[in-house]
């Protein structure tokens, strides 16, 4: 049986769980550091222009709306401890 993988939406809700419950720790204003793609597609041009870091409360779900390879996409947020 083969590995079945996430479909572009289930992976934005997996993106918005983790990004509320930082929220929910440090609040909207909380940073997180992206963490591009590692896969063999590597990261779109739409996530490469993204600052690397942000507000949690301003960052946009992976995989955005306008990458290239949603299907593909691996990036994620990690938590930015001051």
């Amino acid at each position: 049986m083969s590995k079945r993988h996430p479909t572009p939406d289930e992976s934005r809700e997996w993106c918005m769980s983790r990004l509320q419950r930082w929220i929910d720790v440090a609040g909207p204003e909380g940073l997180v550091t992206k963490i591009e793609s590692n896969m063999l597609a590597g990261p779109c041009d739409a996530v490469k222009a993204l600052p690397a870091t942000t507000p949690a409360g301003q960052a946009k779900l992976f995989p955005l709306l306008d990458c290239t390879h949603p299907d593909q996409c691996a990036c994620r947020y990690e938590a930015t401890m001051d």
